[in-house]
């Protein structure tokens, strides 16, 4: 009995170390300087360019290993080049906070509404910032980071589309950070050497990815649907007499937990069968609202004056909803501020009972309300939360009226 089993470990182990021989000869070798396996190698291709102009890069995390990152070829060119990578303010935290040092006479190479075109300038910078990523990570970074929007902003002429294949833009006129680089750098200092090399390299990763990418067959995967939630109008939202529709806007605020808590900043409800409206300003814990949230929120610094402590906000909207209301809100972000306002209470999501109904792409709210030709009433609330609670409330009837009067979805 003993050798038995002695017998099934060594065969064990045997099937173990050739599988693991069998796998190990199937993994690809890399270069970790351009990070390209070898066949694709681009080493010998680059070529060292003496630039004047320094490049700054301040990259998102989430790029700093993908194979395809052409900041990666910038710096193993250009010779005044250094790359920064952001790190994120906890491991629960989104935001990828940096601070840099950064030379004198830096601008920063980014779409903004203020940036100047770099042709137009008299004084040309002797450094440039460039953010690293795809345009949402990019955008992030400048959000994370507030010095950003201290620089002098700096963009480019639009000209051709970019030379990327292997990425997708988003628009025709989105370049990669290599090819931003390349088109500055012509601008700033047009007679330096060896930027056409670099731009080749850059062509050459693309050209071999994509031939690479046809030379491999590969089999699709099959998709398993989804089970999808029924088309029946939730009951809650056919009783419009206990309905009250809900929106919040968020200030987000670091907690001790490193972990970023929406909490609403203000809170408007609506009940629809009556017309009543509810409008409260909280207080936030920690800090004030920013000029640029004000902004984007289309409220004013008068508003801030109108703020009161969490607990009362909550005293008096539990008082409004009532013990039989019934909440829902447009989006499942509402409805997870919610849960602060009303303890326990749970809010029905109107953009998940429109998907279930009409099967189709939902997009925003803004969209829902044009593709149904919903007329939108007025509401009197402060801010874009007048415009988007009453859409809600326009999209809320549109279901109401469909399901009482059974009209047929697609």
């Amino acid at each position: 009995m003993v050798r038995r089993r002695l017998r099934i470990v060594r065969l064990t182990k045997g099937f173990r170390t050739r599988a693991f021989e069998a796998m190990s000869s199937q993994f690809r070798a890399f270069c970790y300087r351009c990070f390209r396996p070898e066949k694709l190698c681009l080493c010998p291709f680059v070529e060292s360019v003496d630039n004047r102009t320094g490049i700054q890069i301040l990259q998102h995390p989430r790029e700093r290993f993908h194979p395809f990152n052409s900041a990666r070829l910038l710096a193993l060119s250009l010779r005044q080049c250094r790359v920064r990578v952001a790190y994120r303010n906890g491991v629960h935290s989104k935001r990828v906070a940096c601070a840099m040092v950064l030379p004198e006479n830096t601008a920063l190479l980014y779409p903004r509404s203020d940036a100047v075109s770099l042709p137009e300038l008299s004084l040309r910078p002797s450094n440039l910032l460039l953010l690293d990523g795809t345009w949402s990570q990019a955008h992030r970074l400048y959000m994370d980071n507030p010095w950003l929007a201290e620089l002098p902003c700096v963009t480019l002429p639009q000209a051709e589309p970019s030379l990327f294949r292997i990425r997708r833009e988003p628009k025709p006129h989105c370049l990669s950070t290599l090819e931003a680089a390349v088109r500055a750098l012509r601008i700033v200092e047009p007679a330096t050497r060896g930027l056409d090399s670099l731009l080749a390299a850059f062509v050459r990763m693309n050209e071999g990815q994509v031939r690479s990418r046809r030379a491999v067959t590969r089999v699709p995967r099959r998709k398993r649907g989804r089970r999808r939630a029924e088309r029946v109008v939730p009951a809650a939202l056919r009783d419009g007499q206990r309905l009250v529709l809900v929106y919040g806007e968020s200030a987000q605020l670091q907690t001790r937990s490193q972990r970023r808590v929406a909490q609403p900043f203000q809170w408007v409800a609506v009940r629809p069968s009556t017309g009543e409206v509810f409008e409260r300003f909280v207080r936030p814990a920690r800090g004030a609202p920013t000029a640029e949230y004000l902004r984007c929120t289309g409220l004013s610094h008068a508003d801030l004056a109108a703020t009161v402590p969490m607990s009362t906000v909550v005293r008096e909207f539990v008082d409004f909803l009532g013990p039989d209301g019934t909440l829902a809100c447009w989006h499942a972000s509402t409805a997870r501020m919610a849960r602060l306002m009303v303890p326990g209470a749970s809010a029905v999501v109107l953009k998940h009972v429109y998907a279930n109904r009409t099967r189709a792409r939902v997009g925003t709210l803004e969209q829902v309300i044009e593709r149904e030709g919903l007329e939108v009433a007025h509401l009197p609330v402060a801010g874009r939360a007048a415009a988007r609670l009453a859409s809600a409330a326009a999209v809320w009837r549109w279901i109401a009226a469909s399901h009482h009067d059974g009209l047929g979805f697609p």
